[in-house]
């Protein structure tokens, strides 16, 4: 297939001379979703691509840049960094040849939460991230597979930068002993004991020691749920719980829980429940084991 493709190309096209093209067709067919494309589909996304070279130890991607292009590398190798909110960076993987990059904007407002820069002379087959994207729409599988890389190093990302601000463990200081608790799960328990204050954003990112913008975007990688979401459950558990020892009513729950409007507390707890707090209320001692959501 790949000979009769190649074949079938007139020299003048923009792809470029035929060892591009080769080398473009042999790099999809690495990538499983792209290997079962069209002839069609194959042709009109190699046009896409043009070559550029960098130079050792010139960034490909830079953290907190806009996110231009996408490609594979194909010559060289390049490795993954990740800085804290002091310019610290951390190493935490490589990119080899043949290897995907730029699939991270899937993953952002377009902004680059990483750096890749080259441990070698390297030769990259790229294209503008607007031509990525519409990639993503010529199958589903495209899309998930792409979608599923970028999480995938984003995990990559988010897990060595947490161990590089302090993935040392706490001292328990009756018995003397260290228990392994990363950053973000001393993060998730401090949520846990305040959920029921004015909490935010800010504090609990500076609390877990590194910036809003990369708090955020590790949280929801980890939890499923952005900090919003995940404190809103938190509060709705324990409100489930106040009506289950019977003892307050719904204005007195809801404030008791942390949100400081009533309106919005039913609205929510509807929304979320399937049932106004006051019918909750009503059931719950008739209720069986107490469902709480999962965070």
């Amino acid at each position: 297939m790949l000979r009769d493709f190649l074949c079938s190309n007139s020299a003048g096209e923009a792809v470029g001379d035929m060892d591009m093209l080769e080398g473009l067709l042999s790099v999809f067919h690495q990538h499983d979703p792209l290997r079962y494309l069209s002839r069609k589909e194959l042709k009109r996304l190699s046009g896409t691509f043009r070559e550029k070279e960098f130079k050792a130890g010139q960034d490909i991607l830079v953290q907190g840049k806009v996110i231009k292009i996408a490609g594979f590398l194909i010559e060289g190798s390049a490795h993954f960094l990740i800085s804290d909110r002091h310019g610290n960076s951390v190493n935490f993987g490589q990119l080899e040849n043949g290897d995907f990059f730029g699939e991270m904007v899937l993953f952002s407002d377009r902004t680059s939460i990483i750096t890749i820069r080259c441990n070698t002379e390297c030769r990259c087959y790229i294209q503008n991230i607007r031509d990525f994207c519409k990639m993503l729409n010529l199958a589903s599988c495209v899309r998930d597979y792409f979608l599923s890389l970028a999480l995938e190093r984003a995990r990559a990302a988010y897990k060595a930068l947490l161990e590089h601000i302090g993935n040392k463990g706490l001292i328990n200081t009756t018995t003397g002993q260290k228990t392994i608790s990363t950053p973000l799960e001393r993060t998730i328990l401090f949520i846990k004991n305040n959920y029921m204050r004015p909490i935010t954003l800010g504090e609990v990112s500076r609390f877990c020691g590194i910036s809003r913008f990369h708090f955020s975007r590790i949280f929801k990688v980890y939890t499923g749920y952005s900090f919003k979401e995940f404190l809103i459950r938190e509060r709705l558990n324990a409100a489930k719980k106040l009506f289950r020892e019977g003892e307050m009513n719904v204005s007195e729950v809801c404030y008791a829980v942390g949100f400081n409007d009533l309106s919005y507390f039913s609205r929510t707890f509807k929304r979320l429940e399937g049932m106004p707090p006051s019918e909750y209320m009503k059931m719950a001692k008739n209720m069986p084991p107490l469902k709480t959501y999962k965070v």
